[in-house]
């Protein structure tokens, strides 16, 4: 189950709490030990995933020194290797290549570090053994090529090198090779061009060449290939003060982390351990500098190691005041993962007004201020304080139509959506069909009070098809008994009763169970409601009731039951950032379909009870204030 999780990440469930609870019940299982091992390696934490790898490695050789499998001491030597402690290592290594399967990782892991140790001869042996394991291992060719030239067998290496390139020519690491041994600009322009395509795809190739000792190589590629100094990836110049401090070139190594320290940190977003290792020395090297902390604080966060990353991102505003984004990011982890909500906001507020021109930011302290509970009247002034902003993007132009809608603005969100052209984004999808559908249905319920039934009528057939600037169509299994439900009124008193029986049977059909609905296509619980009220038109008295007690009963057996998502989810569908709780999202579902089922069975204390709770728990929630202004009583907003 844990490894399931590693290879298809879920919204909600953690690999390690399935590693950690076979631990609990075999502390020495050789999987899980092996497991919790890689996973703490690939999360950065080194020291930490190596009892986990010896201890798997005590139980694989219990009654057999030679181990059936070699995974768990090449996993182990690969941690020691990071570890900078060579010898051990070596013989890690060493061992993990008793298991054919492991072999070619295996001596590739010894020629690496016979390299760094200037031992040609026996590297040239491990790598060939390595090689001929697994013929295209194309670090391994590089690697070869090179050690091929630091015996002087030059004539050698361009051989090996014209075998290697016919097999991967986009090989960056044997194309510098090659320059290295003819010394032709012809050969450099090769690595050059390679280079535009990817600047990610150099750090991988000069992190090769350092892993093997090669630290000259590695500065080399990098210097050549580091384009316009003004626009460079910072991690490019902490890398080459890294490897500079490798071959003890102090003043240079520092001449490197202190323009890594300045560089425009747009994009630079550092994810590979070996980078862990990097800034950990340029904060050795310099303890003044905060973009190391901020840039250390995001590869952490996005390697679940949330407290490292907090410390990180405060040592950084510490240091420097004046950068809005650590002040976003810390906002973010204190909300979602320190519970220290107050702190989020003021957090996010300093973000904002360090950058009043990120529309970004603002997006996301709105979506804050909507969270804790803030009026819509407030937020609605903090969007019109920034017009311009809100126009510039769709997600916040939204939010102010999503506002009008909230407020029973429902012409002005209206117009609003008909004023502008929306391009889908991911996280989006049905939120503006959604602000559409509400603010006509409620129009045309407005129209239907007024006996405007003309317009009643041009607004409910407006939603049966979206207008084109919305971005989306309309889905054939959107279910909408509501609009059809208003729609058999509407033909009712116009006196076509054949039309009117019509939509109320068609109001009839859908999901009969309801659920908590997280995705946009989710059957709404709601609409069951209107199916009990559509029966009840159609004098099927014992059917409506039905509907009104499967919403009550529902709401009574899953209020206090903890809310999962389903096993083969593997994301939630919401492009807000803030984390909600899930068991609370499933008590205000609850709370609903209680009170819709009491409100269709004339229980009206009862309904209002729980509607209200509704509304007290999630003052956004549009589907209850549409039911308690059109069924209780008018709805007094939080201003």
């Amino acid at each position: 189950t844990g490894q399931h999780l590693e290879q298809y990440r879920h919204a909600t469930y953690n690999p390690m709490d399935y590693y950690l609870e076979a631990l609990r019940r075999d502390p020495n299982d050789v999987r899980c030990n092996n497991a919790m091992g890689a996973l703490l390696l690939r999360n950065g934490k080194i020291a930490e995933s190596i009892p986990y790898f010896r201890t798997a490695i005590v139980r694989l050789t219990e009654r057999n020194p030679n181990p059936y499998d070699g995974e768990p001491y090449y996993n182990l030597g690969l941690a020691l290797q990071l570890s900078g402690e060579l010898d051990a290592a070596y013989a890690a290594f060493y061992k993990s290549t008793w298991n054919a399967a492991w072999q070619d990782a295996g001596y590739f892991g010894l020629a690496q570090i016979d390299a760094k140790r200037a031992q040609w001869d026996a590297a040239l042996e491990k790598i060939e053994r390595s090689i001929n394991r697994n013929w295209s291992h194309h670090k391994a060719r590089q690697l070869k090529t090179s050690i091929l030239r630091k015996l002087g067998r030059a004539d050698d290496a361009l051989g090996y090198l014209t075998e290697s390139l016919a097999l991967d020519p986009f090989n960056i690491g044997c194309q510098l090779e090659r320059y290295l041994l003819t010394q032709e600009e012809a050969d450099l322009s090769l690595v050059l061009n390679l280079a535009k395509l990817n600047i990610q795809s150099i750090v991988e190739y000069a992190l090769d060449f350092a892993q093997a000792g090669l630290y000259e190589e590695a500065i080399l590629l990098l210097e050549k290939t580091i384009g316009d100094p003004k626009a460079v990836n910072p991690m490019i110049y902490y890398a080459l003060g890294y490897f500079n401090t490798c071959i003890e070139q102090n003043n240079q190594a520092k001449t490197y982390y202190n323009k890594a320290s300045i560089v425009d940190p747009s994009y630079c977003f550092p994810n590979r351990v070996e980078e862990i290792i990097i800034l950990q020395d340029a904060i050795r090297n310099n303890n003044d500098d905060a973009k190391a902390y901020y840039y250390l604080g995001n590869l952490w966060y996005g390697k679940r190691q949330h407290q490292d990353a907090v410390n990180c991102w405060e040592q950084s505003i510490k240091l420097d005041q004046q950068f809005p984004t650590v002040f976003r990011n810390l906002a973010l982890a204190y909300y979602n993962r320190m519970d220290r909500r107050e702190e989020a906001v003021v957090l996010l507020e300093k973000a904002f007004s360090l950058d009043e021109t990120d529309a970004r930011l603002l997006m996301e302290l709105h979506q804050l201020y909507k969270k804790q509970g803030y009026s819509y009247t407030d937020r609605l002034a903090l969007l019109d304080s920034y017009e311009a902003l809100v126009i510039s993007r769709d997600d916040l132009f939204l939010e102010r139509i999503t506002l009008f809608n909230l407020m029973g603005r429902y012409e002005e969100a209206r117009q609003l959506l008909a004023s502008r052209h929306f391009k889908p984004w991911e996280g989006g999808e049905g939120k503006v069909t959604r602000q559409y559908s509400i603010c006509h249905l409620e129009l045309a319920k407005e129209a239907l009070k007024s006996d405007d039934l003309k317009r009643a009528l041009f607004l409910l057939t407006a939603i049966d098809s979206y207008p084109h600037n919305l971005g989306e169509g309309r889905l054939i299994t959107m279910e909408e008994n509501n609009v059809d439900y208003y729609k058999g009124h509407l033909y009712r008193l116009l006196t076509d009763e054949a039309e009117a029986r019509a939509y109320f049977i068609k109001a009839t059909q859908g999901a009969q169970e309801p659920q908590l609905a997280l995705f946009y296509n989710d059957p709404q619980p709601d609409m069951i409601f209107f199916q009990g009220l559509s029966w009840r038109e159609l004098q099927q008295e014992e059917k409506a009731t039905a509907c009104f007690q499967r919403l009550i009963d529902h709401g009574k057996l899953y209020l206090d039951k903890p809310f999962k998502i389903d096993y083969f989810a593997v994301s939630l569908p919401d492009m807000d950032i803030w984390e909600d709780d899930l068991d609370r999202k499933n008590k205000i579902h609850c709370l609903y379909v209680m009170g819709l089922g009491y409100l269709g069975q004339g229980n009206l204390a009862y309904a209002k009870d729980f509607l209200k709770q509704v509304l007290e728990l999630e003052p956004n929630h549009q589907a209850c204030l549409s039911i308690l202004r059109s069924f209780v009583e008018e709805v007094t907003l939080k201003n």
